[in-house]
């Protein structure tokens, strides 16, 4: 039956980090936009297809969330795996002091997308997320002004849906939760604006109380320079409020536009 009521289903993709030994799920959802659907029918459909088409791209034995999981939950996976294919999904086994997993992912090649989905979904490894919307949510993006570009993390993802991330909110105050533009384990290059307090801001008193504030704020009264680390969103967000030249802009847009601007941001990289 399709879905009939006023939602907006938005994929997007899981970002992973790696930690020199396993993959983790590092932010859920926080990928490139994988589509736009106004029916959830439509969207799991599309949803399943595409974790069976990122399977071979990835490394299961390397992501603990795939087999760290209840063990009467891991016997459900592997019943299901072996009632479909008559293969088991793993094998435990020691290496020196330690456990290691074997994961046998051969096996959930041979499973249909509506299976595959299930067992992904039962060991938490997917690497789709699906987000409901209504269809009068109104989504915020962040217009970087010296950049002339939409913000994006610029993150090397594993192994599929590769890409910048466009970060958008459905209000316009998560924004400031949202780092400027580098991963989370990187050391965001600094923003240095030259001028007295009284000519970066209209409300110099303001500005000068903010500087003592916030520790990722500083100012060099001999060099009259300001240094911003926008490590800290809040602050980021509130020393651009009083600056007569803002770093960047909130812009509201429609769920279509949205979608454009994932693409362009997309786009502008693959040409880069």
């Amino acid at each position: 039956m399709t879905d009939t009521t006023n939602k907006v289903y938005v994929l997007r993709t899981t970002i992973f980090g790696y930690d020199d030994e396993y993959f983790h799920v590092h932010h859920e959802g926080g990928g490139p936009i994988a589509g736009i659907y106004t029916d959830r029918e439509s969207a799991m459909a599309a949803w399943r297809r595409l974790e069976a088409e990122a399977l071979s791209q990835r490394q299961l034995e390397c992501e603990p969330r795939f087999f760290e999981t209840p063990d009467d939950e891991n016997a459900r996976i592997d019943a299901l795996i072996f009632a479909r294919t008559g293969k088991h999904i793993a094998d435990t086994h020691t290496v020196g002091e330690r456990q290691r997993v074997t994961i046998y992912q051969d096996a959930l090649e041979e499973l249909s997308d509506e299976d595959l989905f299930l067992v992904l979904d039962a060991a938490g490894s997917l690497a789709y997320v699906l987000t409901e919307f209504e269809v009068g949510d109104k989504f915020y993006v962040r217009w970087l002004v010296r950049e002339q570009r939409y913000q994006a993390f610029d993150r090397d993802q594993y192994g599929y849906g590769e890409g910048p991330t466009l970060c958008f909110a459905t209000d316009p105050v998560t924004l400031a939760e949202c780092a400027r533009d580098q991963d989370d384990w990187e050391d965001p290059e600094a923003i240095v604006l030259d001028g007295a307090p009284g000519d970066l801001s209209s409300t110099p008193d303001i500005l000068k109380a903010l500087i003592a504030q916030y520790p990722s704020l500083h100012y060099d009264d001999s060099a009259q320079r300001l240094t911003i680390e926008p490590v800290n969103g809040p602050a980021f967000c509130a020393v651009n409020a009083v600056l007569k030249a803002p770093l960047f802009e909130i812009r509201e847009v429609s769920r279509d536009e949205l979608f454009q601007i994932q693409q362009q941001v997309l786009g502008a990289a693959a040409s880069a």
